[in-house]
């Protein structure tokens, strides 16, 4: 097996530390499967992305292996949009619904061995006021829950952690007056969130938008117009089993590119870390990111170029 070389970007927070723990052991497997690690630690989304372009400008590493969550991911998926240098994700998160989306075996190990021999695929890339996320932007209730939860919650509860803070946020949560504007026209209606999809998973195995795929160049839209509390549970209710889009009060669209502004301004959520707050304006990247999958997803084989 021809040895190549690579970098690991470990996130340690991740996955309530999971990612540090494994962090040694996951550069073992890498090695064992013909593929040569540098291994570096994040500190921030900023350093994550910063690796990514460092390597996609050139570093000398042929692939980026990620160990951390979606929010981890997203960062260095950032720096190497628009690169012939594909990143390969190990799910040490809370969530990681990206690694789902790619069919990435849960196991670390297995994991490690897709990063190392798998193939190649190109897939779409969203664009949130020019910052790129691979998953969706959540406007709304989701953006103040994810800018409320703190690291402290995340590392006691893990994924209950945004259970409970939702709770939370849903009780005191008032919709906005949202326009939605698109190449196919222009809404205006009270909404509680909006999300922008660029895959079907929104979290764990929960799917907004079912018919979503990031290779097929277009966002999902999934509007949650007003309700009082319980209508809004009935909504969520929906979602949960999968029939939120019988809902009336659900709406769904597909489009290229879409600008919402919301009065008063509501947060806004990429891949589940904060990206500020509305306006935002969101357009699709089609197959801007290579990414490494099992060899039975994949386009291109190892020597492939995308």
């Amino acid at each position: 097996m021809a040895r190549r070389h690579g970098l690991l970007v470990v996130n340690p927070a991740s996955g309530q530390g999971r990612a540090r723990r494994g962090a040694d052991r996951v550069a073992g497997w890498l090695d064992e499967f013909g593929l040569h690690v540098e291994v570096v630690t994040t500190r921030s989304p900023e350093d994550a992305t910063a690796l990514g372009q460092r390597a996609a400008a050139g570093g000398g590493w042929e692939r980026v292996v990620v160990c951390g969550g979606d929010g981890t991911v997203s960062s260095l998926a950032a720096g190497l949009v628009g690169s012939a240098v594909p990143m390969a994700v190990i799910p040490a998160g809370t969530a990681n619904c990206l690694a789902r989306e790619l069919e990435i075996p849960r196991s670390l190990r297995e994991a490690c061995r897709v990063a190392a021999t798998g193939g190649l695929r190109r897939i779409d890339v969203g664009l949130a006021n020019g910052r790129p996320f691979a998953l969706m932007a959540g406007v709304g209730f989701d953006g103040e829950v994810v800018r409320r939860i703190g690291p402290q919650v995340k590392d006691l509860l893990g994924a209950f952690g945004y259970v409970v803070t939702g709770l939370r946020v849903l009780a005191e949560f008032r919709p906005a007056r949202m326009t939605l504007a698109t190449q196919e026209g222009q809404a205006e209606l009270s909404a509680w969130l909006v999300v922008v999809s660029n895959a079907a998973t929104y979290a764990h195995y929960w799917h907004l938008t079912p018919e979503a795929s990031f290779e097929d160049g277009w966002l999902d839209v999934c509007v949650f117009a007003e309700s009082d509390l319980p209508g809004s549970l009935g909504q969520l209710a929906g979602a949960l089993s999968g029939h939120h889009l019988e809902h009336p009060q659900v709406r769904h669209l597909r489009t290229r590119e879409i600008r919402i502004e919301a009065d008063p301004t509501v947060s806004v959520q990429l891949d589940g870390d904060p990206a500020g707050a509305t306006p935002v304006a969101i357009t699709i990247r089609p197959r801007a990111l290579s990414v490494i999958v099992p060899p039975e997803s994949a386009e291109e084989g190892l020597t492939g170029r995308a």
